[in-house]
């Protein structure tokens, strides 16, 4: 696999977003299917993506002798820029809306989809586990905090926050990561399967993003907002860097610093598009977000490797 592999693969994402434009525009996903189409992949495709890339990606014998403690740096990572991420935007003057959105927007990463595929045509195989040890808190936090913060941001009682936080997809990586610790070995049908309806995940968040990108006038897409804007800041600059000082710190390796700082990088979650339309959190915002983050972390994820080459 290439570099030029990777940017083939951000293509089809503009390609899919093009497709969901076009597909709203003909009346063919209208806002009543893009809710049912959230619905269903937020309860179905998504629990099982998490659940198939879990199982396969996240043996027991790296937890257990190649990450050791290490595995909790990503919760560190996360949480540090959670909390900056909050502290900017109400520095920007963000409402509690676009707080709650920007915050898990800016904090969490695209791991699997896009992360893995660029690590894997950047540096090859050996960066695979350690992308996939991004991946537990990544999955949880977004599933926990960043859930709870976009729902929070249409003002949710508490009571029904809690009752939310258990969600399909933390629940499918609780069972995933049962299953590793027990050693239970899982049918091949089973695996197929789950990753057969994963798969429908992320394509049905990119329709998403064209049908929102569909009601939008061209001058909004092209103008950035202040919540895209410490989206865009937070994906394509600070985070890495507050994860490769975070790493330094801990005293992690080498190998592991630059996988981690580049993953950091990597776009905007497509998922967090279906927890907007889900909870009508700034759903326009998170879509340009999204596409936004994916244009610049792939022309800047270059540059880090070769300025962390240099080090």
């Amino acid at each position: 696999m290439s570099v030029i592999s990777a940017m083939m693969g951000v293509a089809a994402i503009f390609l899919i977003i093009g497709v969901g434009v076009a597909a709203a525009k003909r009346g063919h996903l209208s806002q009543e299917a893009e809710v049912q189409l959230t619905r269903l992949t937020i309860a179905y495709a998504v629990p099982a993506l998490v659940f198939s890339n879990t199982v396969e990606q996240l043996p027991l014998e790296m937890l257990r002798d190649e990450l050791g403690w290490y595995i909790l740096l990503p919760f560190v990572i996360i949480l540090a820029g959670y909390a900056l991420a909050q502290g900017l935007g109400a520095a920007l003057g963000l409402n509690a809306a676009e707080r709650g959105t920007s915050s898990a927007l800016f904090a969490m990463a695209n791991v699997i989809f896009i992360g893995l595929p660029v690590c894997l045509a950047i540096f090859g195989e050996w960066s695979a586990p350690y992308v996939v040890a991004y991946l537990p808190a990544n999955t949880i936090l977004f599933w926990t905090i960043g859930n709870i913060g976009m729902m929070r941001s249409k003002g949710v009682k508490i009571r029904e926050l809690i009752k939310h936080m258990v969600s399909p997809p933390l629940a499918a990586f609780v069972a995933a990561l049962a299953i590793i610790l027990l050693r239970v070995d899982m049918p091949d049908f089973v695996l197929l399967g789950a990753r057969m309806l994963g798969g429908m995940a992320t394509p049905a968040a990119l329709l998403i993003v064209g049908a929102t990108f569909s009601r939008m006038e061209l001058r909004k897409i092209f103008a950035v907002p202040k919540m895209v804007a410490l989206t865009l800041a937070g994906r394509c600059v600070i985070m890495p860097a507050m994860a490769f000082v975070i790493c330094r710190i801990a005293g992690a390796p080498w190998e592991m610093t630059v996988i981690f700082t580049v993953i950091s990088g990597m776009p905007a979650m497509a998922q967090a598009v279906l927890v907007a339309r889900r909870h009508n959190a700034c759903v326009n915002e998170v879509a340009h977000a999204f596409a936004l983050t994916t244009l610049v972390s792939m022309l800047l994820a270059p540059l880090t490797v070769l300025v962390l080459g240099l080090m």
